[in-house]
């Protein structure tokens, strides 16, 4: 055997002696010491950004206005907010006592987050196959990543999700596989508070039951109805239903308690009456919702494969994110052609290489219990299937990427086992451990900024607005706000804003319902690009003997990058001229 090394740098010789199997002190050592190098990487790519200033808009400033909120858990019309659970703003409170900014609270979580979920990833994946080549290289496109290297340095909720239901899942399949009560009792608490986070919590309980048919300690016996260590496998099925059910709960006493209520777009009040299961767990199933943004499914390919393509977009191999047929002649230069080419393509074949490996040793031995590459697959099923409603985003499936990169580590180990080259994997693991080292200075001269040490933040397109509402508004004057406007208002002032309705047959009835004084709208939102509310702005333009125009705030914009920047706006102030006060808090 040649010598072997105590130091970080090992010699390519003792590398490929060692299969990093468990039990092998050396390798065990080599292991540590590859996971720190790979983690010091992770660490870098995600305290570091190539912008100078942090936006706030969208969920991020929600998020941060129900922390602040503390604990009513209130947005629109200083109601409680029902379509995101009130744990992450919770936690976002708690972590403001320590850090004292809120928005950095919020960043501080996701990234927080992001590391513990490093090694859940690592544990889960040497549990499951007792190989670290596997995964060893799921961690590296953990790492590297594009999509979650931003999720974990912005204050939105997903990075913190994923820790959470991977930790569930993580302690859930460790309690069947090997039988023991204490990592079911972890994962039970942390099923619970994944109910109180995100909707999406539907998605562990399938999850669960797959890890109890796939690893449970004993194999299921049908035939003698034998469910070994069924009763202790339920708790965590339990308690995300008594969490999440509480939860709904909530929401059906609300809906039931207003006629109306701002669960709609961007806080836009939909009618309650007739509300079934689907409105609870999506209000977009309400007739009132934007038709811009309608629930359903979609059988389109392309939308699938929009979602799908993040998936394999890593560093330093990234394409842009706003790449598309619109932006192509601007976003698409020739090195990304070559990404796709050499890098993307390959990965695809790859993951192809898996499933059809996967499916042909399934048909051959028709084996489920124990089957891990069947699990996963079945595991990656599960969380992927949010890309089949009609809107839908690459953040909803965040849990589905970390399957996906199962996939191409087991299809790559495959490959060199097939070429008997398998002694070299571990060498190659090493160098790109070092090559990715090399990558840091890189990165840090393209992304010199400590996302810790944000001083204020830019609250774009709704800045001066705010401004405008603080220096000629009464407090308790009762605002229509547009979409992508209305969160900054909520945050930066203290009136009470309710979304615009998109429809404008009943905009009258809710003007008296609200007590509305003013509506806002901006031209961004309505004109430009998203159409948000349009009928209504529509309306209101042009009806002035009830709505008359007061101001024009001019908004900046900012250049951020190519692919992401943010143009001028004008936003526009209408006055009610007739409508009351007659719903203070909007109940019946």
């Amino acid at each position: 055997m040649p010598p072997v090394y105590d130091g970080w740098f090992l010699t390519y010789g003792v590398i490929s002696d060692f299969s990093f199997k468990r039990g092998n002190k050396m390798a065990k050592n080599i292991r540590k010491k590859l996971i720190i190098l790979l983690f010091i990487v992770f660490v870098f790519l995600r305290i570091f950004s190539d912008d100078p200033d942090i936006y706030m808009n969208g969920d991020f400033i929600k998020y941060i206005a129900m922390g602040k909120h503390f604990p009513y858990h209130t947005t629109f019309n200083n109601q409680v907010e029902i379509n995101h659970g009130p744990f992450f703003p919770y936690i976002i409170n708690l972590f403001t006592h320590i850090v004292q900014k809120d928005y950095i609270a919020a960043i501080l979580i996701s990234f927080l987050s992001a590391c513990a979920t490093f090694f859940i990833i690592y544990h889960f994946f040497m549990m499951l196959t007792n190989n670290f080549n596997i995964s060893y290289t799921v961690l590296i496109f953990y790492t590297l990543s594009d999509e979650l290297i931003i999720s974990s340095k912005v204050g939105l909720k997903e990075s913190f999700v994923v820790m959470l239901m991977m930790s569930a899942l993580y302690y859930y399949a460790k309690g069947v596989k090997y039988g023991e009560k204490g990592p079911i009792f972890v994962s039970s608490i942390l099923s619970g508070l994944v109910g109180i986070t995100v909707d999406h919590v539907i998605f562990i309980i399938p999850s669960f039951m797959l890890s109890y048919i796939f690893l449970n300690y004993k194999k299921i016996d049908l035939r003698k109805f034998s469910f070994p260590g069924l009763g202790y496998a339920m708790i965590p099925i339990i308690a995300v239903l008594l969490s999440y059910g509480a939860w709904t709960g909530v929401k059906a006493y609300l809906y039931s308690t207003n006629y109306y209520y701002p669960a709609g777009v961007a806080g836009a009040p939909v009618a309650t009456n007739g509300f079934g299961l689907m409105e609870l767990i999506n209000p977009r199933a309400f007739n009132e919702t934007d038709p811009m943004l309608p629930a359903g499914f979609t059988f389109r390919a392309r939308d699938y494969a929009f979602n799908l393509g993040y998936i394999f977009n890593v560093q330093p191999f990234r394409i842009p994110r706003a790449l598309n047929l619109n932006t192509m002649n601007y976003l698409l230069e020739p090195k990304h052609i070559i990404y796709m080419l050499d890098f993307y393509i390959p990965l695809a074949l790859i993951v192809l290489y898996f499933l059809f490996k996967a499916g042909f040793d399934f048909i051959k031995t028709k084996k489920i219990y124990g089957n891990i590459d069947l699990y996963v697959v079945g595991l990656f099923l599960i969380f992927v299937s949010p890309i089949t409603q009609k809107v839908s985003s690459p953040r909803y499936i965040y849990m589905a990427y970390i399957f996906m990169y199962y996939f191409i580590a087991k299809g790559l180990v495959s490959l060199f086992m097939k070429f008997k080259a398998n002694k070299l994997y571990p060498k190659i693991l090493f160098i790109v451990a070092i090559l990715l080292l090399l990558l840091i200075p890189v990165w840090y001269f393209n992304h010199k900024y400590f996302i810790f040490s944000y001083d204020e933040p830019i609250y774009y397109y709704a800045q001066n607005t705010a401004d405008y509402i603080i220096q000629n508004f009464d407090k308790d004057d009762v605002v229509f706000a547009h979409a992508g406007i209305i969160y900054q208002l909520i945050y930066l002032t203290d009136n009470r804003f309710v979304g615009i309705p998109p429809k404008s047959d009943n905009l009258l009835e809710l003007v008296e319902y609200y007590g509305i004084d003013y509506i806002i709208f901006d031209r961004y939102y309505a004109y430009d690009y998203y159409h948000y509310s349009l009928e209504t702005v529509e309306f209101v333009k042009n009806h002035p003997e009830k709505f008359e125009f007061v101001a024009k705030i001019d908004e900046e914009g900012y250049q951020r990058s190519p692919e992401n920047s943010i143009k001028p706006d004008e936003v526009y102030i209408y006055k009610v001229l007739k409508g009351g006060k007659n719903a203070e808090n909007g109940v019946i």
